[in-house]
């Protein structure tokens, strides 16, 4: 959770444009000291089990490749992460839809009744699943990339020291740089903020309105509005929170799940 200011930015910035130091301005003069966890509770609370089922799935279908296939250590590692990533798009979605909501709103947080109530009414079930098409496969690919980057960088560590056993600093940095790699997918990742953030607009629109707001459109929209440039907004903030988030699940998770496995 220490990420999620910094998250905050990221998403305000994809979705508005704005300067980060005018982000950190609005945030202030709005929300004051919540503006730091603002949508955490309950939305990004619930979310710290988001890695649970990128770290389950990749690891049971790694552990089926290597039983059943003849598939390369860098190959399980880049398959296994691309499934789990997308296990996680899926499990994540909805609060991430609703998180998103708050973070862009420029009034006060509504309570969570009522978040979740306008959302609803804004199109149903469905509209909790904005964004469901770009997540899947921005979480299917970015943790492919850390995953096979971050097995990569611990081969070469271990070649270069001429040891096979990795401390936990080792580790880490093999997950900053997996997760500096795994930013090539800001991209996608603008077009998640695209698709799920707030407009007092789409609150009336119809169903049919807002089912229509697909991938596609979501591409042509930011295209039109903000050019090529409009593709990589967030992406400096987004290294940092990569690299911070993956040192954390990968590094210290690669840690963990070793010590759980002997």
């Amino acid at each position: 959770t220490g990420g999620h200011y910094i998250e905050t930015l990221k998403i305000i910035k994809q979705s508005s444009n704005l300067h980060y130091s005018q982000i950190a301005k609005n945030l202030w003069r709005t929300h004051k000291f919540r503006g730091f966890y603002l949508g955490f509770w309950p939305w990004s609370f619930l979310q710290i089990t988001k890695g649970l089922p990128v770290l389950f799935v990749q690891a049971e279908t790694k552990h089926v490749f290597k039983k059943y296939t003849s598939f390369s250590d860098t190959t399980s590692q880049l398959i296994s992460g691309v499934l789990g990533g997308m296990s996680q798009g899926i499990f994540v979605t909805p609060t991430q839809r609703l998180k998103t909501i708050i973070m862009t709103q420029s009034v006060q947080q509504p309570s969570v009744s009522k978040i979740i109530k306008d959302t609803y009414q804004m199109g149903g079930i469905w509209s909790f699943f904005h964004g469901l098409t770009p997540m899947i496969l921005r979480r299917g690919i970015d943790w492919g990339m850390r995953f096979s980057c971050f097995h990569i960088l611990q081969k070469q560590i271990k070649k270069t020291k001429q040891n096979q056993e990795l401390s936990v600093m080792d580790n880490i940095l093999c997950g900053i740089g997996a997760g500096f790699f795994a930013t090539i997918t800001t991209p996608i990742d603008t077009c998640i903020a695209e698709s799920q953030k707030y407009s007092s607009q789409s609150q009336s629109w119809s169903k049919s309105r807002a089912q229509s707001r697909s991938f596609s459109n979501v591409i042509a929209s930011i295209y039109n509005n903000y050019g090529l440039k409009g593709f990589a907004r967030g992406w400096n903030v987004r290294v940092v929170h990569s690299c911070y988030h993956t040192a954390w699940v990968c590094g210290i998770g690669h840690v963990v799940f070793s010590f759980l496995r002997t």
